[in-house]
């Protein structure tokens, strides 16, 4: 994922062939194994709550979605800098954008879901099967990310439109104008990530705490199916292999993200540091559906 849009060296030809083999090999791998976690989680839906499957299927399609249309384009801006003309760009910036935010806020979609089952198992138990709710959760979390990134990204449209190719070079405005755009960038990126991530990483220990205390106080309550709903160790290990499948991906993405507009890095560096970086986080496609379908088979 790119915070800003910096011209690149170019790679050498063999580096290319190298990059586009690993790449498209963590594309088909994406796929394929997210479609797996999506039929073994079909297969095996009568073990968790209709909420918690439609998150779990919100995880597994946005994997698929995102990685399927950043991949090419993040290969082709990575090896051919500057190339990469006005419309396509419309698509990656909408992806950087848009398709990660609401990737990361699905993740937090099942963090919330195990907040509420711990906090308020009764009524978590009355509408843990309420498709309604499960898909209108989901359709907030994208209303809310096209409302908060929406006008930045047509401000970003505009200015791509004045430079008819991907490359917005902030050197070449006043401070003026440069400054406020940062901030703003900074801002969304906070609200659309920063905050959703260090929320799943904080609530985490929390939610732990909590089912052990229901725990102890559920085993006197005759209520079987409130107890199921905090109790329910797979649904706890499923948030915590996609809590850590988060934290491997983005920790060294956010650090990256900050440093890229705040600390002078040469241009050589940025641009190893940066594909690097990139396949940690499509990584993220692979070890979600992975972690998941190992949990079910322990």
């Amino acid at each position: 994922m790119n915070n800003t849009t910096r011209l690149q060296p170019s790679f050498p030809p063999y580096a290319q062939t190298v990059v586009g083999i690993v790449f498209g090999i963590l594309l088909l791998l994406t796929i394929v194994l997210n479609v797996m976690a999506l039929r073994v989680l079909y297969r095996t839906r009568a073990r968790y709550s209709v909420l918690f499957s439609v998150y779990l299927a919100h995880v597994f399609l946005s994997n698929i979605l995102v990685n399927l249309l950043d991949i090419p384009f993040d290969f082709f801006d990575k090896m051919f800098p500057g190339h990469l003309t006005f419309t396509p760009c419309i698509v990656y910036s909408y992806v950087n954008w848009m398709l990660f935010a609401i990737l990361t806020n699905a993740h937090l979609l099942i963090t919330l879901n195990r907040v509420w089952a711990v906090v308020h198992p009764f009524s978590y138990h009355r509408l843990q099967h309420s498709l309604r709710l499960a898909v209108g959760s989901c359709a907030v979390t994208w209303l809310f990310v096209h409302v908060c990134a929406g006008p930045l990204f047509i401000y970003r449209i505009y200015r791509l439109n004045e430079h008819d190719t991907c490359l917005i070079d902030m050197t070449d405005y006043s401070p003026a104008q440069s400054i406020p755009v940062q901030i703003w960038e900074t801002a969304v990126f906070a609200v659309l990530f920063v905050v959703p991530i260090v929320s799943i990483v904080a609530l985490y220990p929390w939610i732990a705490w909590k089912r052990k205390q229901a725990k102890r106080f559920l085993r006197r309550d005759s209520t079987k199916v409130a107890r199921q709903s905090v109790t329910d160790g797979k649904t706890f290990r499923v948030l915590m292999v996609l809590t850590g499948s988060l934290l491997f991906s983005w920790i060294p993405e956010l650090i990256w993200w900050i440093m890229q507009d705040w600390v002078g890095i040469d241009a050589a560096v940025y641009a190893v540091i940066d594909l690097v970086l990139d396949m940690t986080w499509a990584a993220q496609g692979l070890l979600d559906p992975t972690l998941f379908i190992m949990v079910l088979r322990e």
